[in-house]
């Protein structure tokens, strides 16, 4: 079952005679992130932040306005909340990333001068 294939070769993986060298875990050194960096992660979170704070009070609000309208119990008002929540985002991303009807076509090159 374990037999050699005779037709099969093997590929250098680099140059031959060099060898690369990788260093220890503990002797790598990592690299600090830059103040654009940090200032990209700081912001994402705060809009994280923001957008699961009006979610929470959309949801309540939402849930709230099921329990007047329809006398049901508290559970059953947020999970038609949460379910209509998450059919408005699956519209609006759905919207944001489908594909255009219109293909999108090169224009002509001009020719050089």
């Amino acid at each position: 079952m374990t037999e050699a294939i005779p037709n099969a070769t093997t590929l250098p993986l680099g140059k031959p005679g060099k060898s690369r060298k990788v260093k220890p875990a503990h002797i790598r050194r990592v690299r600090k992130p830059s103040l654009r960096d940090r200032l990209a992660i700081g912001s994402a979170t705060s809009i994280g932040a923001v957008a699961i704070g009006a979610t929470a009070l959309s949801l309540s609000d939402l849930a709230d306005s099921i329990q007047e309208i329809a006398p049901v119990a508290t559970w059953k008002a947020y999970a038609l909340a949460i379910a209509m929540d998450a059919n408005f985002i699956a519209t609006e991303s759905f919207s944001l990333f489908a594909p255009s009807p219109m293909p999108r076509t090169r224009r002509p090159r001009r020719p050089r001068r």
